[in-house]
């Protein structure tokens, strides 16, 4: 009974689906958002699902190749307070959502990490 109880725990579990509210919302409010809102630099906004799904092909893309989001420090030369750099694993989260099919998601669960604007700055609401 034992061996049963170590082999069922160390079998993978089934791997929960990406979702834009629960995985992807946080980057792209992180890391996208506070460039590509209105009155901004970038030429689209990025700040809902919608926005995102729209081009979620081309965030794959620019991503992948890390164009965006812009940081111009190499990896290896120092560590910076505020670094954009996306780590791997983001990286690969992004680019399973989109070929999963980019869904939603459950929407309560974005609700946490909003985006809004206070006072000419844009925030995190929670």
């Amino acid at each position: 009974m034992r061996w049963i109880a170590l082999l069922l725990s160390v079998l993978p579990l089934a791997a929960e689906p990406v979702s834009f509210n629960k995985h992807i919302a946080p980057l792209i409010f992180q890391f996208c958002s506070p460039c590509h809102r209105p009155g901004d630099a970038a030429p689209f906004p990025l700040l809902n699902y919608q926005d995102v799904r729209k081009h979620a092909a081309q965030i794959v893309l620019v991503t992948q190749s890390r164009y965006m989001p812009p940081w111009l420090p190499e990896p290896g030369y120092g560590d910076f307070d505020g670094e954009r750099r996306l780590t791997g694993t983001q990286l690969r989260l992004i680019a399973e959502w989109v070929r999963e099919g980019a869904s939603e998601g459950n929407p309560p669960i974005c609700r946490l990490c909003r985006v809004s604007q206070k006072g000419g700055r844009w925030v995190r609401r929670i």
